[in-house]
């Protein structure tokens, strides 16, 4: 990953220009460019789009350290997140190309698939990759796991039930919410990690550019109070028994294989059981929602749950610079 975007950025300088800009799925088919099919192939590399933005997302300071700034920012009505690679420091592009393979990356190992038992359930989190404890920074920063708070209980029913064909809240999170394909998923299968947001964010899933009447016309809640309080009633139905989720080895094959792309997003679903953690914040009361979709056999990816909420905070909350700590192995990573 280091060895592509040293790539792409030295090309930039070759070409005169001064920045790299665009979507995730762009930005990961041009850095494959500069990396073998080894490396492609390799667990070191992101499956797909999603988890190259958690990635690029985790790398920012050291590159930040190496010359390289990386941004993020939605871009017109439909909110399309850009994001860019630029060089603000000299250091950043020298020609490595006299002391670098060929293709400018070196193949990664394999690591060995967990529960190789046939029958055994795969833990997601043995072959995640991360070494970090995302639990300390998370326990440091006053966020743990609120058990429990999300059970179904005669309180989170509503009065004469709720229809989860029809509710609109309901079917985005089905749509948004991704099976998890584990250790064991086949190396082309796109990664795609738990989805992490609050309850406001939620509801601007469908309330930007509409009035609160147009909402509550078509079902949606009416504020982020009421989004917060429809969410509690929905998602422990929802963990009842498996429900269609959305599928990233179907919606891979749409985007590369197929030339037709289905209207409805009901046929990029497959079942699964989903597994839902509440973060709760001890000091501001802040809550984050983890969701993401099991498989038979599967694991909650707790590790992977843990990563993803930490780095959902903090790029909503960014820690300033003069209180960032590279990492030696980030500093050494970034070595031109």
């Amino acid at each position: 990953m280091f060895d592509a975007i040293k790539g792409l950025i030295y090309r930039l300088k070759v070409n005169g220009e001064e920045q790299w800009s665009g979507t995730a799925t762009q930005l990961l088919g041009t850095l494959g460019l500069y990396a073998d099919d080894d490396i492609k192939r390799s667990r070191a590399w992101p499956g797909g789009p999603q988890a190259l933005s958690r990635k690029m997302r985790r790398l920012a300071p050291a590159l930040r350290s190496a010359g390289i700034e990386y941004s993020e920012n939605e871009v017109g009505r439909e909110k399309r997140r850009v994001k860019t690679l630029r060089q603000v420091g000299p250091g950043a592009v020298t020609d490595h190309r006299h002391n670098a393979p060929e293709t400018l990356s070196e193949p990664a190992k394999e690591e060995p698939d967990a529960g190789e038992a046939e029958g055994e359930p795969v833990d997601s989190a043995a072959d995640d990759g991360y070494e970090e404890d995302y639990l300390a920074e998370l326990s440091e920063r006053a966020w743990h796991r609120d058990d429990g708070a999300l059970d179904l209980s005669p309180e989170t029913l509503p009065e004469g039930g709720i229809d989860l064909r029809a509710d609109p809240v309901v079917r985005e999170l089905r749509h948004r919410v991704p099976i998890d394909y584990g250790p064991r998923a086949p190396w082309h299968v796109p990664i795609s990690g738990p989805q992490v947001f609050d309850a406001e964010e939620a509801w601007n899933w469908e309330a930007r550019d509409k009035t609160e009447e147009e909402l509550r016309s078509m079902g949606w809640p009416g504020s982020p109070e009421e989004m917060r309080a429809r969410l509690k009633r929905v998602i422990p139905l929802l963990r009842e028994r498996p429900y269609p989720f959305s599928d990233p080895k179907i919606a891979d094959f749409y985007e590369w294989e197929s030339e037709a792309q289905p209207g409805d997003p009901e046929v990029l679903c497959t079942k699964g059981r989903l597994h839902v953690e509440l973060w709760r914040n001890e000091e501001t009361s802040e809550e984050l929602y983890a969701l993401i979709a099991l498989r038979p056999g599967c694991l909650p990816p707790r590790k992977e749950i843990e990563y993803a909420v930490s780095a959902d905070l903090s790029f909503r909350n960014p820690i300033p610079d003069d209180e960032r700590e590279i990492s030696e192995a980030d500093e050494s990573g970034f070595v031109f």
